[in-house]
């Protein structure tokens, strides 16, 4: 196990469900061993299914998406970004920060499915870090 969790921030543009779902997931399946937040460069508000979404799978939510700041970007381990471009606007990340993009396309129509295609992508977080982890005992 590491010392602290991994700080995960992620971030869209308008951070209107991609970040607020995945940032919930980290603190839900990932709790051992994930910190999320969301980011917005713009934000706008989140939507009230994906409230209702997160209240009915049982997960809590990250609280409101923050606007995107450069002490965020210090706080984290890794930045999630869902676009190349909005990976691009966000500018250099501190020296200790990584990146990722997460293909992973809005689904207004199905709020489901895109919850489960991030619940998937978490849980693969997780696993990789569990792996790591394994690793690092048996060194």
């Amino acid at each position: 196990m590491y010392k602290r969790k991994a700080r995960v921030l992620f971030v869209s543009r308008h951070c209107r469900a991609r970040p607020v779902l995945a940032a919930a997931l980290a603190g839900g399946v990932g709790a051992d061993w994930l910190e999320g937040r969301a980011a917005g460069i713009d934000p706008k508000p989140v939507p009230l299914e994906i409230g209702q979404l997160l209240a009915e799978k049982d997960e809590s939510s990250p609280g409101r998406c923050l606007a995107l700041a450069p002490e965020l970007l210090e706080w984290a381990d890794l930045v999630v970004a869902f676009t190349e471009d909005d990976l691009k606007t966000i500018g250099p990340l501190p020296a200790t920060t990584r990146s990722k993009v997460w293909d992973v396309e809005p689904d207004e129509t199905n709020p489901d499915r895109l919850y489960a295609r991030l619940k998937h992508r978490v849980e693969c977080m997780v696993g990789g870090m569990r792996m790591l982890s394994r690793v690092d005992e048996d060194d």
